[in-house]
């Protein structure tokens, strides 16, 4: 089966440098819309339910999650007597510096959460862009493979209140951060803008 994984792509780095620095120009000139405590983002109502997830989008009975572990996968998986679901491989987790063998120990992260790309403007999207973006298998910076216990510590926080265990992912991990918001046009807030800052410039992203 081809890697569907070869399809997906990573931004220039001059244009998610040139993305924050707008972001932080627009804040800074209060032309851009933050998610503070007490704006009108903690008026909008998220439900996991509007993103649909986990979809066999080209009917191979191989859903996302299935997509993402085989691609990630260091070493050839092993596929139950279907063809449709992972039962062994061997992935690393960039959270953690762990590697894994069963697929079980991990979940599928969406880099920016669901409900932090919902707050950010992916509310007002149609049923079809937001299924997309559960599911997006055509940027290689969405979805990542990772351990149970990161995933869920890191919940649907963002990089001002959570980056990864593993230190030396730090400088990738916001890099990625920036780009799919970027790709998918999700706001950038004050709040993030300054944590994701001085990590740019220590990272020389």
């Amino acid at each position: 089966m081809p890697n569907k994984m070869n399809l997906r792509y990573r931004l220039p780095l001059i244009l998610i440098i040139t993305a924050v620095c707008t972001y932080l120009i627009e804040i800074n000139q209060g032309r851009l819309t933050t998610n503070q405590p007490n704006d009108n983002h903690t008026n909008i109502e998220y439900d996991r339910k509007l993103y649909k997830h986990w979809i066999d989008e080209d009917k191979d009975c191989q859903d996302t999650r299935q997509e993402v572990l085989i691609s990630e996968s260091i070493e050839p998986v092993i596929l139950d007597d279907k063809g449709c679901r992972v039962i062994s491989g061997r992935w690393y987790d960039p959270f953690t510096g762990n590697t894994f063998a069963d697929p079980s120990d991990l979940d599928i992260d969406h880099l920016v959460p669901l409900k932090e790309a919902h707050l950010s403007g992916a509310h007002s999207w149609t049923e079809e862009r937001r299924r997309f973006y559960a599911n997006d298998l055509s940027n290689e910076d969405s979805l990542i493979a990772v351990s149970k216990s990161a995933n869920r510590s890191k919940g649907a926080k963002d990089v001002a209140l959570w980056l990864p265990p593993n230190k030396y992912f730090h400088c990738e991990y916001v890099r990625r951060w920036v780009a799919v918001k970027e790709t998918w046009g999700l706001v950038i807030d004050e709040i993030e803008a300054d944590a994701i800052a001085p990590i740019m410039a220590k990272c020389r992203l």
